[in-house]
């Protein structure tokens, strides 16, 4: 009898980010990989299911329930054909530092009154309106300089 062969289709260290692959797409490969292997990751796969359901992992941990065990229940519970959109898979590529648009830009460079004119008459707050510039910075430019053509006709007092 050759065990030799028979280990030799289970991996004993796998990619976390194949793991959770594993975890959340294929049933069968998720059954092929080693407890230990599933004991070493299992905190970080945890804290992955808890991003979308906190309460449900917590009370596994309060319950002290063995991890792997658990995690071979989440896995038959949360099994689907794709990995969850909230089950972050990678980070995106590049040197970090965020790049604003053109448009962005003249936003930002934009004048003051009309911008709290422009948040006041919409009722936003400056998160609202910071997102809203990052989702749709052409519509709101636009609306910007709309705004500021309607303003110069106003006196101030």
């Amino acid at each position: 009898m050759n065990t030799d062969k028979d280990s030799s289709n289970i991996q004993q260290s796998i990619d976390f980010f194949k793991l959770k692959e594993y975890f959340y797409t294929n049933s069968q490969a998720w059954k092929q990989v080693p407890n230990n292997v599933k004991a070493k990751n299992a905190f970080m796969l945890m804290r992955n299911v808890a991003i979308a359901y906190p309460q449900v992992v917590q009370i596994f941990n309060k319950m002290g329930m063995d991890q792997v065990a658990t995690l071979n229940a989440m896995q038959s519970w949360l099994c689907d054909s794709r990995q969850p959109k909230w089950s972050f898979t990678s980070g995106k590529k590049g040197d970090g530092f965020k790049t604003q648009s053109n448009t962005q830009q003249a936003i930002e460079k934009f004048d003051a009154d009309v911008v709290y004119e422009y948040r006041k008459m919409h009722d936003m707050d400056r998160k609202l309106f910071e997102d809203f510039v990052k989702f749709v910075p052409d519509q709101v430019l636009s609306e910007l300089n709309e705004l500021k053509q309607q303003m110069q006709g106003v006196t101030r007092h």
